[in-house]
């Protein structure tokens, strides 16, 4: 049943200690959901599980509860949002055979499924969205009038010997989740790779700690490591098509951006140059600037809008280097399928700059690299933004 895999709801019932047998069809549902008893189950599903295989499959209950811990600075709001769920039995309908069949309503906050349901995993891409949800919360803006709510709706089977919910098909699925969770340990090396490229920080040191490291790495290693995700993304939608396996697709993203990273990196090391470097009056008087005309000697050219970042060494009359300054936010792009172009820049420190009797420019590091997005419907297909 879907509502097991997927579903989060915060239940309060009352009345568990009456005899189940005394209890109407659609009572028992509620009871089961609150305290799943093995002895409630259909005599169908315990000859496929014994009762520690259920104790151990239900552990944290049937249906999953708050699980942030109370130093938690979301708790609050998670036990919050959980509260505002509901359970409904919509209709109880009494089969030809005896048994009866229980329709039941779950309800709940649309906004659990937006930060996916608290999942320690997952938090970190909806940080924003959690910090927003938070505040809006110790505000007293979060109420059950202003939320929107999603609604789902499940059936159960209550025969005379118990409650049939096919412990068979469950087990299938925790044996392909159990694939798929191989699939991807084998992949988590990945986890340790600094994929989160910092293009827009004022300074530079980390973007260039960044590409160092995945230099180390290799472009021939991230072209593996994009076809074994690939693979493992493919198996496991086999397995579980219906699943969005969206944490590996941001990851494959980050894979292609580092690839595209890398091979422009690539031709910019070898085939960019630097000539005609002077030091001269900048226009408008407002200091003396840095100028020089840029090339790609090579037949092939970097991808197109990844730009190079530079840095240029400052020396005075006896060759002694009195400082340097790193551009990263540079026009140095072959767009349109550009091998050239003149850069002009106004030096920082214009003390150094009227000492300046000569200049080295060298490439640095790619300063923009577009983004790409990855979707996976059977067939995987990632594209630039």
């Amino acid at each position: 049943m879907r509502y097991f895999h997927a579903i989060l709801l915060f239940v309060l019932l009352s009345g568990c200690s009456e005899s189940t047998k005394s209890l109407e069809p659609g009572d028992r549902v509620l009871q089961f959901l609150e305290s799943p008893e093995y002895e409630m189950l259909s005599e169908e599903d315990r000859s496929v599980w014994s009762q520690d295989d259920w104790a151990e499959h239900v552990k944290s209950g049937i249906i999953p509860r708050p699980s942030l811990s109370p130093t938690n600075k979301y708790f609050e709001l998670e036990r919050h949002l959980y509260s505002l769920s509901t359970i409904k039995i919509q209709e109880d309908k009494e089969e030809q055979d005896g048994s009866h069949s229980v329709v039941v309503e779950f309800r709940w906050p649309s906004v659990l499924g937006e930060v996916y349901y608290f999942n320690d995993s997952l938090m970190e891409f909806v940080e924003e969205e959690l910090r927003n949800l938070l505040s809006a919360y110790e505000s007293g803006q979060i109420t059950s009038e202003t939320l929107k709510y999603s609604k789902t709706i499940e059936e159960f089977s209550v025969l005379p010997d118990g409650i049939f919910i096919n412990v068979e098909k469950i087990q299938r699925s925790m044996e392909e989740n159990r694939k798929i969770k191989t699939l991807f340990a084998d992949l988590d090396y990945l986890k340790d790779y600094d994929l989160d490229l910092d293009f827009y920080s004022l300074g530079s040191s980390e973007l260039i700690d960044q590409v160092k490291q995945l230099r180390t790495i290799g472009l021939d290693k991230i072209r593996s490591d994009i076809r074994l995700l690939e693979s493992a993304i493919v198996q496991a939608g086999e397995l579980k098509p219906e699943t969005s396996y969206y944490s590996e697709l941001l990851t494959l993203e980050n894979l292609h951006r580092a690839r595209n990273l890398l091979e422009s990196d690539s031709i910019f090391r070898k085939s960019l140059e630097f000539i005609n470097i002077t030091t001269a009056e900048s226009r408008g008087r407002r200091g003396i600037g840095l100028f020089f005309d840029w090339k790609i000697s090579g037949e092939t050219l970097p991808h197109e809008d990844v730009n190079a970042g530079f840095r240029a060494k400052y020396f005075d009359d006896s060759n002694e280097q009195i400082g340097s300054e790193t551009f990263l936010i540079s026009s140095i792009v072959t767009k349109n399928g550009d091998r050239g172009g003149s850069i002009g820049r106004v030096i920082d420190n214009q003390g150094v700059a009227r000492r300046i009797s000569d200049v080295e420019v060298e490439y640095l590091v790619p300063s923009r690299v577009p983004r790409f997005h990855c979707e996976f419907d059977g067939n995987i297909n990632c594209e630039r933004r």
